[in-house]
């Protein structure tokens, strides 16, 4: 009887963490904190954020699976010259979640109704990172005459499956590139109510050990809503989306308007080394998935004839956590430029 006892106490102990878990996010979801608020648009509601006054709006999309409160710093740092936004995808922090398919479109036609919802009016200046440039891309192209710029932080490219392609199947496995894997670990992890006890093994890794240098209560705010199991779901589903060819042709149907944009990179001496030691691969396969992450993140520059291309020294993919002030200076040099109407087009490193 004793094995059946301890299958049994195991057994409720891990219906107790998921009853506890989900009765906990229950109620994070009822009760969202400033500065948001949430705003109804069709069927749902989003958690957006408006900070500072001013012509221009910087519209923000995060990261993959990352909810806005990451960005709150920034867009404080930014607030004294424009206003700037920050919102939660659906499915993240305290935005419902959505039945649709997370195509680019949807998303940036749903981004499109949120802001029109909240009267927050363009001009826009968009700022995507990572899998958000893919949907700040599918904006600009579907609404040219409401964006007056664009400023992409090592964003996705539309031909992510190149990586899947062009690279030995082990080399590609161990890169980190594909985020299925580990987002779908994380999401069982959630739903089975595990991750508050991973919590002081979970701060010393991505994103987490990132968010070192952000204020402890803002850090407090991204870890309740990474327990919360809808992130994971949407995430997945969005990752799962976003390089499907009907989802890329449906990108590329509306030409990209002639904007200013500026692409910042991570640094590759950085990724490298990161890939070395995380993924297990040599060094001159870690360079062979770094030269081609840059080539495809170059492709970015032609979309319009006024771009530049900046490295952030210091980074690595996160750069709004690494280098927080080369973003704040880069999104301001922006906002300048079109403010006077003229915008430099050198290639920089800081």
């Amino acid at each position: 009887m004793t094995p059946f006892i301890i299958i049994f106490a195991v057994l409720m102990l891990g219906v107790a963490l998921m009853v506890v878990s989900r009765l906990k996010s229950a109620q994070w979801m009822r009760a969202p904190v400033a500065p948001g608020r949430l705003v109804l648009s069709g069927d749902g509601q989003w958690y957006v954020t408006v900070k500072g006054q001013g012509r221009f709006a910087i519209v923000i999309e995060s990261r993959l699976g990352g909810p806005s409160p990451e960005w709150w710093p920034i867009q404080s740092a930014l607030a004294s010259r424009a206003r700037v936004v920050t919102y939660d995808r659906a499915g993240y922090g305290w935005s419902g979640a959505s039945a649709t398919p997370r195509t680019s479109a949807q998303i940036a036609t749903e981004l499109h109704a949120v802001l029109h919802s909240a009267n927050i009016l363009g001009p826009y200046i968009l700022i995507g990172h990572s899998q958000g440039g893919l949907y700040v891309q599918h904006f600009t192209r579907l609404y040219p005459d409401e964006v007056a710029g664009c400023v992409f932080l090592d964003p996705v490219s539309p031909q992510n499956d190149r990586f899947a392609q062009e690279l030995e199947a082990h080399v590609f496995r161990r890169s980190g590139v594909d985020k299925l894997p580990a987002i779908k670990l994380t999401e069982l992890l959630c739903k089975l109510g595990v991750l508050p006890l991973l919590k002081p093994l979970l701060m010393k890794s991505p994103p987490f050990y990132y968010y070192k240098n952000l204020p402890r209560d803002v850090v407090e705010t991204l870890w309740r809503h990474h327990l919360r199991p809808e992130l994971y779901e949407t995430a997945v589903a969005e990752y799962s989306q976003a390089f499907q060819a009907a989802n890329i042709q449906q990108l590329l149907e509306r030409p990209f308007p002639s904007v200013p944009l500026i692409v910042v990179y991570h640094s590759a001496a950085i990724i490298i080394d990161e890939i070395v030691q995380y993924g297990g691969l040599s060094r001159e396969e870690a360079q062979q998935v770094e030269s081609l992450w840059e080539r495809l993140t170059r492709s970015y520059l032609e979309l319009a004839a006024e771009s530049r291309w900046v490295v952030a020294e210091r980074s690595s993919h996160f750069i709004p956590l690494d280098q927080p002030d080369l973003v704040v200076a880069t999104i301001t040099e922006m906002l300048t430029a079109l403010e006077t109407q003229s915008s430099p087009v050198q290639e920089q490193r800081q």
